[in-house]
């Protein structure tokens, strides 16, 4: 996250992952980490204010031709569960969970 920002380390692997999946999922917007494609739609995410629980929220924006117009809100939870990620389908929620997951016990857990 950015310098400053506090939140869980689960939920900052989480984030990464989701933008991991769904940059995987259409063709990546060059030089970007927060952004996206799916079908001929670009997008990306904007962190929101700090969560006293460690939970990270922000807003998911579409960029149209001349502007831009917000998508949705996202939230993951101080736990690494992704509540809501406009844009992504329940199996890539699932897949960047996981992958938090496995990057917080590579980096925590191991002996």
């Amino acid at each position: 996250m950015d310098m400053g920002y506090s939140s869980t380390a689960i939920a900052d692997f989480t984030v990464k992952a989701m933008i991991q999946v769904l940059q995987k999922s259409g063709p990546c917007p060059q030089n970007t980490s927060n952004g996206w494609t799916k079908g001929n739609r670009r997008y990306f995410y904007e962190i929101g204010r700090e969560n006293r629980d460690g939970a990270i929220t922000g807003t998911v924006v579409e960029i149209l031709n001349n502007s831009s117009r917000n998508a949705g809100s996202f939230c993951v939870r101080a736990d690494g569960r992704i509540v809501r990620w406009p844009t992504s389908t329940k199996q890539q929620r699932n897949d960047a969970e996981q992958q938090g997951q496995t990057e917080y016990n590579r980096c925590y857990c191991s002996p």
